[in-house]
Formats: C-alpha cells, structure tokens, sequence
C-alpha cells in the first residue's frame, strides 16, 4: 500500500507542475506569478502525499488487501456520509479554485483545475477503498464527490460566483446509559472525531442568496440567504440498530431511525463589503458553515418543530 501511495503521489506532482507550465505561456504574464504557483504545487503535493499517507496508517493498513471491487453502499447510514461525500468535492474544489486563483491564473483555469484536483484526490480515495477487503469502492460515493465539484464548477461558469452555497453545521449530541459506548465505539470521544463521524450530529445545508438568485429590491439585503437542510436521527448502526458487543447481540431497534428537513436563514459573508483582507479570509470560512438561526425542522416522528437556535 504504501508503494501505491508513492506512485499516485509522483504521478500527481509530475501531472500537476507540467499541466501548469504548459498553460502558463497563455496567462497575462504581470498576472502569472510563478513563485506562488511552486508554493501551491508543493502544499497540494505535500497535502496529497501526507493525508493518504495518514489514511493508510489508520483507515487501511489494519485491514486485508484484496482485489478492486465495488461495494454497494447506498442504504448506510440513510445517505448522511454521501452528503459528505458532496460537501468534500465542493470544499476542495473551492478551496483548490482558490488557490490556483492566488497564483494568477486565469479564473476559467482556475476553475478547471480546482475541481480536477478535487476529483483526482477523491477519487484515488476510492480506488484505495477498492482493494481494501473491508470497504469498496462505491458508485454512491463517486457521484456525491462529482455532485458537489459539480455544484461549485456550474456556478462558477454561469455566474461567475456562488449563488447557492453548500454548508456543514454539526453539535455535540449527549448518550446516556449502553448508547454512550455504543458512541464512543462508533463515533470516538474527542470533539473533533465526533464532528467528522458523528452522522446524528451533523447537518448539511444548501444555501440559496436572495438577492442574487431573485429581482429583489434595492433596499433588501444582499447577505440574506434561505438554506434547507437534511439530518438524521437515531443512527446507531450502519443499516439498523442492532450490533455486537463482545459476543453478544445487542437490539436497539426500539430507536427509530429517522430523517430531518430544516428549514431557516443564514447569511452569505461574502456580500458584506469590507477592505479588511483579515475580514475577508473570515468571511470566506465563514461562508463554508452554517451559523446557528432560529430553524423549523420537519420529521417523520415529531411533525414540525421549532428550535430557537439550531447548530
């Protein structure tokens, strides 16, 4: 495996330095600069090399290598970690958009490149997932990355800007009893693990600017956005609530498993000017989370429900 890694790492930093020379005789030479595109091809390389490195460490390495295959995974965890899935293609191709931008490249470049990088990243991820015996590839996960790089480059195309933004918001959800290790075993302990495994946690958001998607009037805010957004609840077990401990079955089908639809406001931080480039680098993390707001929340087990606050 880690041989694998080196190969796709030399691969991508031999595919990403000559792809940018060879495009750079079309840029605006004053715009070009030649020092940030080494600085940036060295972090995505760095990035690239360290992170699989990491995720064969302790995602792959404790399991068996088998042949490439594909795994269907659609059902699991009612489609939470598939909205993750599109909310990883859209960030790095936002995140690599901008920085193929800082080095002077054209934007339509910028764009082009920012979501290959995405795309290459996330899908070397599944082939690794491919010839591990305890994952797979998987379709589903191949279409949430192409659906959020898609999301990003669509709009940046046609309007030149993010009119509906793709958001994540999540909270540290409280166990009790037997369901407390059952959290600690599937989800970790720590904050930071929680946030990124926790699906009963988080939330993902689509958030849509009125007053660029609509003819709203003079006077309306420009930050004002409405953003829908889906969860889920109960999620104890990857298909239903049942699972081994120690040898023993445990049955906690009695916990409804059940999805959420959100409703409530937010605000696009990039329509609120400012010269602060401080300001702006905020606004622009600002922009990939969703801030609390009064929120109605709809389900399958509550009906309609309001929360003053919701995060």
């Amino acid at each position: 495996m880690p041989s694998r890694l080196f190969r796709i790492f030399f691969i991508f930093s031999f595919f990403i330095v000559p792809l940018c020379k060879v495009h750079a005789q079309t840029f605006d030479s004053l715009a070009l600069k030649p020092k940030r595109l080494i600085v940036l091809t060295g972090l995505l390389s760095t990035g690239y090399v360290s992170s699989l490195l990491v995720l064969n460490e302790f995602w792959y390495k404790p399991f068996p290598k088998s042949k490439f295959y594909f795994f269907n995974d659609n059902a699991e965890w009612n489609q939470m970690d598939k909205f993750g899935h599109a909310f990883s293609g859209y960030l790095l191709s936002r995140l690599s958009y901008e920085g193929f931008n800082w080095t002077g490249l054209k934007d339509e470049k910028a764009i082009v490149y920012g979501s290959l990088v995405s795309f290459l990243y996330l899908s070397n991820i599944e082939v690794l997932d491919g010839f591990s015996s305890k994952w797979g590839a998987s379709f589903g996960d191949v279409l949430g990355n192409t659906f959020g790089a898609a999301l990003f480059v669509t709009q940046q195309f046609a309007w030149d800007e993010q009119k509906v933004l793709l958001k994540v918001s999540t909270h540290r959800k409280k166990y009790s009893g037997d369901l407390k290790n059952r959290a600690q075993q599937l989800f970790g302990d720590n904050f930071l693990e929680r946030s990124l495994k926790d699906y009963n946690a988080q939330t993902y958001w689509l958030s849509f600017n009125m007053a660029s998607l609509f003819n709203t009037p003079k006077d309306f805010p420009q930050w004002l956005n409405v953003a829908l957004g889906y969860g889920s609840e109960g999620l104890l077990g990857v298909f239903e609530n049942k699972w081994n401990n120690d040898g023993v079955l445990l049955d906690r089908t009695d916990i409804k498993r059940y999805r959420q639809y959100y409703v409530t406001l937010d605000i696009d931080w990039a329509k609120i000017p400012t010269h602060k480039k401080g300001l702006k680098v905020l606004f622009k993390i600002f922009r990939l989370i969703k801030l609390p707001f009064p929120t109605v929340e709809m389900n399958s087990v509550n009906g309609a429900k309001f929360h003053w606050l919701y995060f």
